[in-house]
């Protein structure tokens, strides 16, 4: 917005800072002593521009916050002046700035659209793995959530992927002791036809008992 007329009585150095939240702060200076004021005008006129742009993280703009950009002062004539040579320096300098803003605002959009789709790709493994989990596809699940976590630490998709592990350790177990009880059941038939009943009798007890354990797991 508009800056209102300021108006600095004579004697005195000032320094004039434009300052908004998220811009960049801009220094002036204006030196208002003079030898012999009486010889001055009542009134001179000088104008600050105080054009201001955003912050970006990354660049440094402190010269811009501890140094002034103009510096007016009065020269022996009596009217205000400032170096118009330094002038140039501090614009070329904000020049520069403006270009490095440019780049990392791009680096940082580039950034930003990364993790927008590593967010994406992260949440389309853990919905596979959800999916995976109804169907009672645990392998498939334990994939798809370790995928996520390589992306990044997550708490809820850890427990996610504990529980599916545990359910295919109890199928593998489950089949485990499918395949000994009908181990003990071909035992057992052998040993029956072989006559050698006591021998057949206990290979069906210890077979009898894996589907007791099944029964309580």
């Amino acid at each position: 917005g508009k800056i209102p007329t300021a108006f600095m009585p004579i004697g005195h150095l000032y320094v004039v800072k434009f300052k908004k939240s998220g811009y960049v702060t801009k220094v002036a200076q204006v030196d208002a002593r003079f030898d012999t004021p009486e010889d001055l005008a009542a009134f001179t006129d000088i104008e600050l521009k105080g054009y201001l742009f955003e912050k970006v993280e990354g660049i440094d703009f402190s010269f811009m916050e501890n140094e002034p950009i103009i510096k007016w002062e009065f020269a022996p004539e009596g009217y205000m002046t400032y170096d118009e040579n330094d002038l140039k320096q501090k614009l070329k300098r904000i020049d520069d700035l403006k270009k490095q803003i440019e780049e990392k605002k791009k680096e940082l959009e580039k950034i930003e659209e990364e993790k927008r789709k590593q967010e994406a790709d992260f949440q389309a493994y853990v919905d596979a793995g959800d999916k995976a989990m109804a169907k009672t596809s645990y392998q498939i699940a334990i994939d798809q959530y370790e995928l996520a976590l390589k992306i990044k630490d997550d708490g809820p998709v850890k427990t996610k992927l504990a529980e599916a592990k545990k359910k295919l350790a109890d199928i593998e177990g489950d089949k485990q002791k499918e395949q000994e009880y009908l181990a003990k059941i071909g035992e057992a038939k052998n040993s029956f036809e072989s006559k050698d009943y006591q021998q057949a009798i206990k290979l069906y007890q210890e077979a009898v008992s894996y589907t007791h354990l099944r029964a309580h797991e």
